[in-house]
């Protein structure tokens, strides 16, 4: 298959979209790339390029077009395209790890905050496609 950050990042947001995640989606025109917000940045991002980024632009989880090797850098994670369900695996785990962490209903609480605070501000927000929204997973109660 021949790689390209269209193709990829399409496969991401149909994969990440069954997994109960807000996924935000900002192509830049400008750098060949995309970025895919996940849970209002909750649950990190994902930058999906042809270059390596820049380090003060720290994406935990990078697929870098033409990467021979998945690694990891100074915490950051580093996918050939031809590892992306490893990518995903590692996605959902990072994000059910800082859900466990804080617990559903704090987790909820800072989507719902980091939402408010970034819903009028300028950059990536005001460039971002609202892909799809996340079903709460707080249980109601009975009383």
């Amino acid at each position: 298959m021949i790689y390209n950050t269209y193709n990829v990042s399409q496969y991401l947001l149909n994969r990440l979209s069954n997994e109960n995640f807000t996924l935000h989606l900002h192509e830049s025109i400008q750098t060949n790339s995309a970025h895919i917000k996940m849970d209002y940045g909750a649950a990190n991002s994902i930058r999906i390029a042809d270059t390596p980024g820049k380090a003060k632009f720290a994406h935990k989880f990078n697929v870098v077009i033409g990467l021979r090797q998945t690694h990891e850098a100074n915490g950051v994670m580093y996918f050939s395209p031809d590892d992306l369900e490893e990518m995903i695996a590692q996605v959902i785990t990072n994000r059910n790890n800082r859900r466990n962490f804080v617990g559903v209903e704090k987790y909820e609480t800072n989507i719902l905050a980091y939402s408010t605070t970034f819903k009028n501000t300028t950059g990536y927000w005001l460039n971002s496609k609202l892909i799809c929204e996340r079903k709460s997973e707080i249980k109601p109660k009975l009383f």
